[in-house]
C-alpha cells in the first residue's frame, strides 16, 4: 500500500479491522465452542485479536471495547454463563480492554526486537480454540441430548434395511454393510435400494458416491470414535494451513478470527451423523491444497509446494468430485504463472486432472449396468440465488450464521483480487468463483425432516471463503523492515 503505516487512513483502517476481527472471534467462540471458562476465554482472545492489529493503544482500547460490547449486546444468556450476569458485564469489558492494551505493548516492542513473540501469542490463542474444537466434540458426542442417544452410540449402530434414511444415515449403513464384507459399489447399491425413499438403483452416475472416503473409513480401527478423531485431525490441519496462509501474506493476528470461523463451521459435522458426509472431509483437504498453492507462488520451494497443491486438489476431488473446481483454479494459475515455471504447472495439474479422469472412468465402469436411468442430470439443473444462500446457510449455526459467510465471502473475492502474484490471483478467484456460479446453477434439493430445504454443498465453499477473507487485510500488514 502507498498509504504510510502511520497517516490517519491507516490508523482508522486498522482500527477497523481489529473491531471486525473481534467481533469474529465472539460470534465463533460465544455460541459453543468456548469450553474452558467462557466469560474469561472469549474476551481474552477477543481483546488479544484486537490489540495485535490496531495501530496505537487508544484505538486498540476503542476498538476492543466497542467489539465485546456489540458481542454481549448479541450474546444470549445462557452462551456466557459460566459467571453470574451481574458481573458478566463488567468483567468481560475490563478483560477485553486490559488483553487490548497488553497485546498492542507486546506487539510494538515485539515488532523491533522479537518478532516471533507476535506469532506465539497468535499461536497460543490457535491452540485454544483448537482444544476448544476437540473438547467440546467430544463432550457433545459422548452426551445424550434432547432425549436422543449419544453421537457416539449412535454412529455405533448399522440403521436397518426398510427405514427411511436421511443421506447422513444411509452412508452409515453402507459403512456398516462393507464392514461386514460386502464391496463398496454392491453395498451401495443394495442400501440404495432397500431404503424406502428411493427403491430403485441410483438413476445416474452421479448417484453413487466416489469409494474413496469409504475405503478410507472401513481401514480406520475403533469406529466410530476413531471417526471423530480422523476428522477433528483433518480439521485442524486445514486450520493450521490456513493459520499458515495468513501469516504469509495478512496481519497475523487475522489468523484467530480465521481458526475460530472454521473450528466452529467443522463442530456440527464433527459432533452429528453429518461427519460421514463427503464435504466437510473434501473441504478440509481442499484448504491445505489452496495453502499449497499460496506457497508455491512464494519465494521458496516453488516446485515441491505445487505439487503438494495438485496432489491433495486431486484427493479432495477423489473425495466429492464438486471439488474438482480446484483443478480449474490450479490449471488458470498455470497459464499466469511466470513463464520459466509455466510448462511445470501445467504439467502437475495436467496430470491431477487426466488422474480424476481416469478415476472417475473406472468409476463409471464400476456401475455400469446398476443404474436405474429413471433421472438425469438435468434434474440438478436448479440453483439460483436461493441456492446459494442456502449453501452459505449450511452448518453455519455456530458461526453467527450466513451473514457471516457473506461478510467473509466479500473479504475473500476482494484479498484474491488483491494478491500480486497473477497466478495466485487466478488461483484463488477461480477458486473462489467457480463453486459460487455452480450454486447459482445447480442445486441439490435436500429436505430436513420437517420439509425445509437444505443444500449440503455448502462445505465445498463457506470454509474457503473463511480461510480467504484475510487477505483481504494483506495491505495493512506492518512492513517487513519494522518486524
Amino acid at each position: 500500500s502507498d498509504t504510510p503505516r502511520g497517516s490517519k487512513p491507516a490508523r482508522i483502517a486498522r482500527a477497523a479491522a481489529a473491531l471486525v476481527a473481534g467481533l469474529l472471534v465472539h460470534g465463533a467462540l460465544a455460541p459453543m465452542l468456548a469450553q474452558i471458562a467462557a466469560v474469561l476465554q472469549i474476551p481474552v482472545i477477543a481483546g488479544l485479536t484486537v490489540g495485535l492489529l490496531a495501530a496505537g493503544t487508544v484505538d486498540a482500547a476503542a476498538a476492543g471495547a466497542l467489539a465485546i460490547a456489540i458481542g454481549l449486546a448479541r450474546a444470549r444468556p445462557e452462551q456466557l454463563a459460566s459467571a453470574p450476569a451481574d458481573a458478566r458485564a463488567p468483567l468481560a469489558v475490563a478483560l477485553v480492554l486490559g488483553t487490548a492494551l497488553v497485546a498492542g505493548a507486546v506487539h510494538r516492542v515485539a515488532r523491533r526486537a522479537h518478532p516471533r513473540i507476535t506469532a506465539a501469542l497468535v499461536a497460543g490463542a490457535i491452540l485454544i480454540v483448537t482444544l476448544d474444537l476437540w473438547s467440546t466434540t467430544f463432550d457433545l458426542d459422548a452426551t445424550p441430548l434432547h432425549g436422543e442417544i449419544a453421537g457416539f452410540t449412535a454412529l455405533a449402530i448399522v440403521p436397518p434395511a426398510g427405514q427411511p434414511l436421511a443421506d447422513n444415515e444411509f452412508y452409515q449403513r453402507v459403512l456398516g454393510l462393507m464392514q461386514r464384507g460386502d464391496g463398496y459399489y454392491h453395498a451401495f447399491r443394495r442400501a440404495y435400494r432397500e431404503n424406502p425413499r428411493w427403491g430403485t438403483d441410483p438413476y445416474s452416475i452421479a448417484g453413487y458416491r466416489l469409494p474413496t472416503l469409504f475405503w478410507f473409513w472401513r481401514l480406520l480401527p475403533g469406529k466410530p470414535r476413531s471417526l471423530v478423531v480422523a476428522l477433528l485431525a483433518l480439521c485442524t490441519l486445514a486450520m493450521a494451513a490456513t493459520a499458515r496462509l495468513a501469516f504469509a501474506r495478512a496481519p497475523r493476528a487475522l489468523a484467530v478470527p480465521a481458526a475460530a470461523l472454521l473450528a466452529a463451521y467443522f463442530l456440527l459435522p464433527c459432533t452429528t451423523n453429518g461427519l460421514l458426509m463427503m464435504e466437510p472431509w473434501a473441504a478440509c483437504v481442499g484448504l491445505i491444497s489452496v495453502a499449497c498453492a499460496a506457497e508455491s507462488h512464494g519465494p521458496r520451494g516453488r516446485t515441491a509446494w505445487a505439487a503438494a497443491a495438485a496432489a491433495t486438489a486431486l484427493l479432495a476431488t477423489l473425495v466429492r468430485e464438486t471439488m474438482g473446481f480446484l483443478l480449474l483454479a490450479g490449471l488458470a494459475a498455470s497459464l499466469r504463472s511466470p513463464r520459466l515455471e509455466r510448462r511445470a504447472r501445467l504439467a502437475l495439474w495436467g496430470a491431477a486432472l487426466g488422474g480424476f479422469g481416469l478415476a472417475y472412468a473406472a468409476h463409471a465402469f464400476a456401475v455400469a449396468g446398476a443404474i436405474s436411468r429413471t433421472g438425469t442430470l438435468t434434474s440438478y439443473l436448479h440453483g439460483g440465488l436461493e441456492n446459494l444462500w442456502l449453501a452459505l446457510s449450511y452448518a453455519t449455526d455456530f458461526m453467527g450464521g450466513p451473514g457471516t459467510a457473506l461478510l467473509c465471502g466479500a473479504l475473500a473475492v476482494a484479498g484474491g483480487a488483491a494478491a500480486r502474484e497473477p497466478g495466485l490471483r487466478a488461483h484463488l478467484l477461480v477458486a473462489l468463483l467457480a463453486p459460487t456460479a455452480l450454486l447459482l446453477v445447480a442445486g441439490n434439493r435436500a429436505l430436513l425432516a420437517s420439509g425445509a430445504r437444505i443444500n449440503y454443498w455448502g462445505p465445498i465453499l463457506v470454509p474457503l471463503l473463511v480461510a480467504l477473507a484475510p487477505l483481504s487485510a494483506g495491505a495493512l500488514r506492518p512492513r517487513p523492515a519494522r518486524e
